[in-house]
């Protein structure tokens, strides 16, 4: 069977696994660009097969990669094993059109130079520019400290939401400018070179261990919440989403199960799509109906407000999100919901985030398995509390 007869049969998952395993074997003859094989591994990883998904990974890793949309995506796999190379390798999304029209790179940036972390820039400046989503900013923040070292002025241009995190973080490493002027590129410091936040990880490597907890100097006033928060659905427009956000059963299940002294109080630290799910089903659900809940106030739409929140609170439960990103960034204990499949950023297997101490991953045995996701997070909260590894 040659690759092409079998595409409509791959991506249905309706091969057996010796009709896929003869499928590969002939495939290793068979001039053949990688990018099928990688988006035929998403395939598998999305039908619960991560061992066949891996094996057509490392049968691509073996081909040739002369696209820079294959290297993206062969940095992607890399990473996702725990390869940091990989982030090297993920420069090369600047290589993609469609990643640049996304980004509106050429209007904002499209006049500058784009540091290649090999130029010594110790006595000149450097613009670190926000990319992709909200947490893949918030989990590359903790990097400004190490470009501070090497670089002689750093700017940094983030979303306004985030803006006061920075300040309060990195202030005194950062050069000061007046952010909320920028309408256009005219308004960005004019900075010797400039570098995408996600860039960082490849030029540096992994977080040393000064560097893995956001620094906060800020005392937060009044006494502590306690208790544990919530998160429950992400950004509706990633890509991901449909699987990373719990849908609403889900979402009752874990509220119900966490009934216990030792938890309470729970307060909700959703936002958007989903947000009125703590209000709506408490009424209407026995589970929920003796849960202390403790809404914080509305958000302001500030990640500040969010970040002091949190270092408030005994712990966190969320899905993959951004406030997850901030929650690990500041050490605070998090309890990483993962669905299946997850993020490339994640390792492919096993409890440790190897960017943050703080987090625990929590992974679902098989797409959309939510419930044993809350089963494993609720005998590792007790075994924590009994002080018993589980």
């Amino acid at each position: 069977m040659s690759f092409y007869s079998a595409l409509p049969l791959l991506t249905t998952n309706a091969l057996t696994t010796d009709e896929w395993r003869d499928l590969v074997s002939a495939w290793r003859d068979t001039p053949y660009v990688p990018n099928y094989a990688y988006r035929l591994s998403h395939v598998y990883h999305h039908a619960g097969r991560k061992d066949l998904a891996q094996e057509l990974v490392q049968i691509a890793f073996r081909l040739d990669h002369d696209r820079p949309d294959s290297v993206w995506l062969r940095a992607q796999e890399r990473i996702r094993l725990g390869d940091f190379g990989g982030w090297r390798e993920y420069q090369t999304r600047w290589s993609d059109p469609a990643f640049l029209q996304g980004h509106d790179y050429q209007h904002w940036f499209g006049n500058r130079v784009m540091w290649d972390g090999v130029e010594d820039l110790s006595g000149k400046s450097l613009l670190v520019v926000q990319e992709q989503g909200m947490g893949d900013c918030i989990q590359m923040l903790r990097y400004l400290a190490v470009v501070s070292r090497v670089v002689g002025r750093v700017y940094a241009f983030v979303h306004p939401s985030i803006r006061r995190v920075v300040e309060a973080s990195y202030g005194g490493v950062l050069e000061r400018w007046d952010a909320t002027r920028v309408r256009g590129p005219e308004d960005l410091p004019q900075t010797d070179r400039h570098i995408g936040i996600m860039s960082l990880p490849g030029i540096f490597g992994p977080l040393k261990d000064g560097d893995r907890a956001m620094p906060w100097p800020l005392k937060e006033p009044g006494k502590d919440l306690g208790g544990t928060g919530l998160v429950w659905r992400g950004n509706p427009k990633n890509a991901n989403d449909a699987n990373r956000s719990m849908p609403r059963e889900a979402y009752e299940l874990l509220v119900g199960s966490l009934q216990g002294v030792a938890y309470w109080p729970l307060y909700s630290f959703q936002f958007g799509e989903g947000a009125d799910w703590w209000y709506r089903t408490r009424p209407d659900n026995p589970k929920l109906r003796d849960v202390l809940c403790h809404p914080l106030p509305p958000s302001t739409g500030d990640w500040f407000d969010t970040a002091k929140s949190l270092r408030r609170i005994d712990r966190l439960v969320t899905i993959d999100s951004a406030v997850m990103h901030l929650a690990g960034s500041l050490g605070v204990e998090t309890w990483c919901l993962l669905c299946y499949p997850d993020d490339f950023r994640f390792p492919i297997a096993g409890d440790y985030d190897q960017w943050y101490d703080s987090v625990r991953l929590i992974r679902q045995e098989k797409p959309g398995d939510w419930d044993s996701c809350i089963r494993q997070l609720l005998a590792r909260l007790k075994g924590e509390a009994a002080g018993v590894s589980v």
